[in-house]
């Protein structure tokens, strides 16, 4: 969020022109170049409160189910090809929390393995994954001296056959058993 907040700072004369490009483009459009359009052409651009909020919605479940099964799909949506939704006991009201709460789910779930795939492409679980085998290193080395002063010598030889195993298997000294030359 630190992070976040500090980009929206450092670019913060960009969203101020962002701001006043679209205040003024709206601002000049609504007035100049787009004619008034009817309740009969358009219901939905004279909806208000609620009942705009209820519709578009519904306009949302019908495009995101259209998405999925395009069936049956019209030429022309105006006038009242899709009948307003007035009411909460509205049917199409049930589908629309159903909508945004699969598509909310989707987003936090991609947002999520999102940021895993960043974390291992920026190394973070291989360093964490790296910080664990020298943790492990580190306590069986401790656990092997004290293994060294009180053995016998078949636990020796067997400590040190593992330490042999753990060498090999890094890759390390001596080609990974290419036999170097």
């Amino acid at each position: 969020t630190a992070a976040v907040s500090a980009i929206l700072w450092e670019t913060r004369g960009l969203w101020l022109v962002c701001v006043a490009y679209v205040t003024l483009r709206r601002s000049l459009s609504e007035s100049l170049f787009l004619p008034s359009v009817r309740a009969i052409e358009n219901p939905m651009a004279h909806a208000s409160g609620r009942d705009f909020w209820l519709w578009n919605g519904a306009l949302h479940t019908l495009y995101a189910r259209l998405l999925v099964w395009p069936h049956p799909l019209c030429v022309d949506y105006s006038y009242d090809c899709i009948p307003a939704v007035k009411e909460l006991s509205d049917p199409r009201v049930f589908y629309t929390l159903i909508t945004y709460s699969v598509l909310i789910t989707a987003m936090r779930y991609t947002a999520h393995s999102a940021s895993a795939d960043i974390r291992v492409c920026l190394g973070a679980e291989g360093a964490e994954a790296e910080r664990e085998e020298r943790e492990k290193e580190r306590k069986n080395g401790s656990a092997e001296k004290h293994h060294h002063s009180s053995s016998s010598s078949a636990e020796k030889s067997s400590a040190r056959h593992r330490k042999g195993d753990r060498g090999e298997r890094g890759g390390g000294g001596g080609g990974g058993g290419q036999g170097g030359g």
